[in-house]
């Protein structure tokens, strides 16, 4: 069973408030699968690469404790923090989730569904130098058009509200992880197809230049030089909107 509260958003540019829907869900939802699966994901990456717990926190501007929790499956992640994941795997996020999948529609989903037929639209043009919600909102944008969906009939359908809906494909928020698997359960469309449209910004020169700094320092000297090259902590769990 699930509970729907409403609180109040603040919109960063214009500070007009709207009321937006809250899921409080119990541990059995799919939402909660979905953290599973993403926790398992980025553990299993960050082992692949051999980069310890404590490492790639730092590198990443993150608490080990954050990451922790991300990894176990704990954690709503925003989808700021969690692309920040992604770029400190050096993983392209279409590349990440073509191991994770929606969950097949239920029985009463099914009724009177139909396969979606998508329009063909322009290629999207990604902009690299946008900010990740930016990407995010204008993939939405493109792939709720492609399906002839009006804003208040998807807003309907992902059980938020138009206001959030607007405000999102303007790139205006920070979705938690689960917001987001609810948007693309009802793009219908697999994460590794979406992100397509969302890339990882490029490292500035001076990051390389540390990567190879840290290569070249020698194994005794590496934790210090790791501290200070260390990022400050982002800021997390700073998203508007629904988490749930």
């Amino acid at each position: 069973m699930t509970r729907t509260v409403l609180f109040r958003v603040a919109l960063p540019s214009t500070g007009m408030e709207h009321a937006a829907p809250m899921e409080t869900a119990s541990p059995s939802t799919p939402h909660d699968d979905y953290l599973q699966m993403l926790g398992e994901l980025v553990r299993e990456a960050r082992e692949h690469a051999k980069i310890s717990q404590e490492r790639f926190a730092a590198q990443v501007g993150l608490g080990r404790a954050y990451v922790g929790h991300v990894e176990r499956g704990a954690k709503n992640v925003t989808l700021g923090s969690l692309m920040a994941i992604l770029e400190g795997l050096e993983t392209a996020p279409e590349s990440f989730f073509r191991k994770l999948h929606l969950k097949p529609r239920s029985a009463a989903e099914m009724v009177g569904a139909s396969t979606p037929s998508r329009r063909r639209l322009p290629h999207l043009v990604v902009n690299e130098t946008a900010s990740y919600s930016e990407m995010f909102g204008a993939a939405v944008r493109y792939e709720r058009q492609r399906l002839e969906y009006s804003q208040e009939d998807f807003a309907n359908e992902v059980e938020l509200t138009r206001t959030y809906v607007l405000s999102l494909e303007q790139g205006k928020q920070n979705p938690s992880f689960a917001v987001v698997m609810r948007i693309l359960g009802g793009l219908q469309l697999e994460p590794s197809k979406f992100f397509r449209h969302v890339r990882l910004h490029p490292p500035a020169a001076q990051e390389r230049v540390e990567r190879a700094e840290k290569v070249a320092v020698p194994k005794g000297q590496r934790k210090s030089t790791m501290r200070a090259h260390a990022k400050p902590r982002r800021q997390v769990d700073g998203g508007d909107g629904p988490q749930g």
